[in-house]
């Protein structure tokens, strides 16, 4: 089962109060808050994930034990401070509050739902055309192909129909034309052939093994539920 990417995890923060001699920055709000998000999600994860579902966050992340996973988490969240305090990221203030409500009431049935309003409190601000490093900064979410010797630029994500070189907006994926050239097309339904999980419209191709040439099944994107 899947769970949501890292840079998707880094961004459970919620608004805290820091203090009434001067007024918080959302920097300072998000690492006022970062340790007790850390300590929700870590404990809802290992709560809500079996072994098999822990696997590629641990991995990712770093952990054998809750306590590991908060540290971990918290120390991957220095970047995106930065991010805040540059202009390059976005705070949204609405989205921290329900987060922050929503992640203290979690069960594990709706353990995924409320990761995906946590995954929008913290938000690319730098606008199409402009200069970036990092798709987390645009706010189109991509900051275009990397160049060999050019500046990347935040463009919009293409859509199905729209030419591509490699990245879909969701739900979609760019397969390459008979006659050269590539498109966005619709991801694929559940069950049908795939042989990476961006083919499918539930990002996961089960079974597959690319570098084995060996090809799976696309099948619906599983979160850690409790079950």
């Amino acid at each position: 089962m899947r769970i949501a990417s890292l840079p998707s995890l880094t961004l459970l923060i919620t608004l805290a109060a820091c203090g009434a001699d001067a007024a918080p920055t959302p920097a300072d709000n998000y690492a006022a808050a970062t340790r007790e998000v850390a300590d929700a999600w870590c404990a809802a994860a290992t709560r809500c994930c079996d072994a098999a579902e822990l696997a590629p966050i641990i991995a990712e992340l770093g952990f054998t034990s809750p306590e590991q996973c908060s540290a971990a988490f918290v120390a991957k969240s220095g970047p995106i401070e930065d991010g805040l305090r540059a202009g390059r990221l976005t705070l949204d203030a609405t989205a921290m509050a329900e987060c922050q409500r929503q992640l203290a009431e979690a069960t594990c049935d709706r353990f995924a739902a409320v990761e995906a309003v946590c995954a929008r409190v913290v938000r690319g601000a730098i606008a199409d055309g402009a200069a970036c490093d990092d798709d987390s900064t645009c706010t189109s979410g991509w900051c275009g192909d990397p160049g060999l010797d050019e500046q990347r630029r935040c463009v919009p994500v293409p859509a199905v129909g729209e030419t591509c070189t490699g990245r879909c907006g969701d739900g979609a994926f760019c397969q390459p034309g008979a006659s050269g050239g590539s498109t966005c097309v619709t991801g694929r339904a559940d069950g049908a052939a795939c042989d990476v999980d961006g083919q499918c419209a539930g990002s996961r191709c089960s079974g597959a093994a690319p570098a084995a040439g060996i090809g799976g099944v696309c099948a619906t994107t599983q979160v850690c539920d409790g079950v």
